[in-house]
């Protein structure tokens, strides 16, 4: 339950506390950039200036979940730090609170001490600054003593400002998950998990939900996989482990199979639901990584087969996407050693009908054509037909309907291209 709300000034948070404030170890590493750090540095030089106007200056809220030993950081990590910082550089490095970062925050650390310190050595006043900066600025501090009451409260906050990004939603709510697993023996293995994440991009994150992870686990069932956001995380949250129910116990007991008979290496199924906590992260990791080997696949077969995809515009990169997204899925239930040219050329066919028979594509024509609900596609979602599958060979049953020439003249080689492919050549 929430503890306690109230205004404090940065002394009050930063040094009057009877806890140590701490960075728990599901949090990311500090990341602000030179930017956003010279940026508070210079908005309290303002707010100093403008003083006699203002009795204090807020410099946003901060959530904090209270354990036995420390006041966990939830929200306001990467402020926190750059407060810090300044302080460091206005002469309090020997009074810090002793927080320690992981050493992938290291370098945004060193180089905001830099440009900081550059600035402030080149001020006159730097007590009244410090002053200032100490007792007259304050945050709205939230205390909360459980850290899914912190999380649930960091959400609401957040959601009624900045667009929360939902992969970090996931990431939180699948770290508190792995507390409950017997797997995960001791810290050490939840900060290899966060790092490991961490080290993704965060628009690599952004673009493999929303155009990968996403629509496959909705296609295949029919449903609509257009715009993956916070609202539509409930799709990666997965079964919580320990229930009493049958499929609960089953998909347990296959995983645990899997680790221990498999030599540690794990794979998924895209229509198989996902287990809450540690195996959530090896599923995103396991579907980056055949993202990736699909990708060179598909540079393989291109070159061999002298495919050049087209790259006009948003148009042919939807179509790019579908046409990668089957591959994706085909592999995922065949294995992508069984891709082999003919199939690679049915899928490149299908997938590239849409495009040559239509003038203009968009990401809603991409997703009735996925599902099956195109006038182009026969009614026949390529996914749900995979999925039923039991060869790989059943792909040539699909067809790919004919036509006499491309809509647009600009994919007048793509349309020579599906034509050979398909054999239409073969019927004038």
């Amino acid at each position: 339950m929430l503890k306690s709300k109230k205004i404090v000034n940065i002394e009050t948070l930063l040094f009057n506390r009877e806890k140590q404030l701490s960075i728990p170890c599901y949090q990311r590493p500090y990341r602000w950039s030179k930017e956003s750090a010279n940026r508070l540095f210079l908005d309290i030089l303002d707010a100093l200036k403008e003083n006699n106007k203002l009795g204090e200056y807020r410099l946003g809220s901060v959530i904090l979940h209270e354990t036995d030993n420390s006041f966990d950081i939830v929200d306001g990590q990467q402020r926190i730090t750059t407060l810090l910082l300044i302080l460091k550089c206005l002469g309090s490095d020997g009074g810090l609170p002793n927080i320690k970062y992981r050493e992938s925050s290291f370098k945004a650390i060193k180089e905001n001490y830099a440009i900081l310190k550059a600035n402030i050595d080149n001020m006159e006043d730097k007590n009244t600054y410090k002053d200032f900066l100490l007792n007259k600025c304050s945050v709205v501090e939230f205390i909360t003593d459980t850290p899914e009451e912190a999380f649930q409260f960091f959400d609401s906050q957040n959601s009624r400002g900045k667009e929360l990004k939902p992969h970090d939603l996931l990431k939180a709510y699948h770290l508190r998950e792995m507390k409950n697993e017997t797997e995960v023996k001791n810290q050490d293995d939840v900060i290899k998990t966060v790092e490991k994440w961490e080290s993704k991009d965060e628009e690599y994150l952004a673009r493999h939900f929303n155009n990968v992870l996403y629509p496959l686990t909705r296609w295949y069932k029919n449903k609509d996989g257009l715009y993956f956001n916070t609202s539509k995380i409930d799709t990666f949250k997965g079964i919580k482990t320990g229930g009493k129910y049958q499929y609960i116990k089953y998909h347990e007991l296959v995983y645990k199979n899997l680790k221990e008979n498999n030599n540690g290496e794990m794979f998924f199924q895209l229509t198989q639901p996902i287990l809450a906590g540690q195996r959530f992260f090896e599923y995103v990791f396991y579907y980056a990584k055949l993202s990736e080997e699909t990708e060179k696949t598909a540079e393989k077969f291109n070159n061999e087969l002298d495919i050049v995809l087209p790259n006009y515009g948003n148009g042919d990169r939807y179509t790019e996407r579908l046409f990668k997204n089957v591959l994706i899925f085909f592999a995922d239930k065949f294995g992508i050693e069984n891709i082999d040219e003919m199939i690679y050329k049915k899928i490149f066919c299908w997938s590239y009908f849409i495009r040559i028979a239509m003038y203009a594509v968009y990401q809603e024509s991409i997703n009735r054509y996925a599902i099956g609900k195109h006038e182009y596609n026969n009614e026949i979602n390529i996914f749900e037909k995979i999925y039923e599958m039991k060869s790989p060979k059943e792909i040539f049953v699909i067809p790919v309907n004919k036509i006499e020439k491309s809509k647009n003249e600009g994919y007048k080689e793509l349309y020579e291209k599906i034509s050979k492919f398909s054999g239409w050549e073969n019927d004038k």
